[in-house]
């Protein structure tokens, strides 16, 4: 006979997975950005539901009763990363980082699937990331719980060929960015979600 856990120590498995969370949002903060991975497993590991497995906030019952913060703008038709901005460094190169508390606007609260499926990246030929596409191809291809030898195309092109299509016109004259903007994307994603956390259930996981 199987075991089920108890409300409690699926409680206690939340307040675990969020302390998994803030310890690789804090390494990707100071540099190690292929913590990236990890942050997109935890994510999947508390939100993403299929066939034959549940995420841990749909075995608490809360993935459809609370309300998701969401820092993405409203830029529709933009070709942009919503989620991550970009810096020019006094070398030259350049970077992209998580918004995290510095937004120019109010975040919003929505539910569940209107967060997890909104476009939060689109490109220069139209093709549209949500949340859910980053997060699990990280998580199931790029190295979180998996190494697949094989990407969709799109996703590679956009991690790896800068298929946004923008350009850096400096001293040197111009060249394409080729600056990948999912990981940092990732990491706002983690950001979200604990504010969520933090703002929906803090008797569960404090503050």
């Amino acid at each position: 006979m199987t075991y089920e856990l108890t409300t409690a120590e699926l409680e206690e498995q939340l307040r675990n997975q969020l302390d998994f969370l803030r310890a690789s949002a804090e390494a990707f903060d100071s540099g190690s950005t292929a913590e990236a991975a990890r942050l997109a497993t935890v994510i999947r590991v508390l939100v993403h539901d299929t066939r034959s497995s549940h995420s841990l906030l749909s075995q608490l019952g809360l993935k459809d009763s609370i309300r998701f913060v969401n820092t993405a703008p409203d830029l529709d038709g933009i070709i942009t990363p919503l989620l991550t901005r970009m810096e020019l460094w006094t070398d030259g190169s350049t970077k992209f980082q998580p918004r995290l508390d510095d937004l120019f606007f109010t975040p919003t609260e929505v539910p569940f699937d209107d967060w997890w499926n909104a476009t939060v990246i689109s490109d220069e030929d139209g093709v549209e990331f949500s949340r859910r596409h980053l997060v699990l191809a990280m998580a199931n291809k790029e190295g979180g719980a998996h190494v697949d030898p094989e990407l969709e195309p799109e996703y590679a092109a956009l991690s790896r060929s800068g298929s946004l299509g923008w350009v850096i016109v400096d001293a040197a004259g111009e060249r394409p960015m080729l600056e990948n903007p999912i990981p940092s994307s990732v990491r706002q994603i983690a950001a979200e979600v604990e504010l969520t956390l933090v703002g929906q259930v803090p008797g569960i996981v404090g503050t």
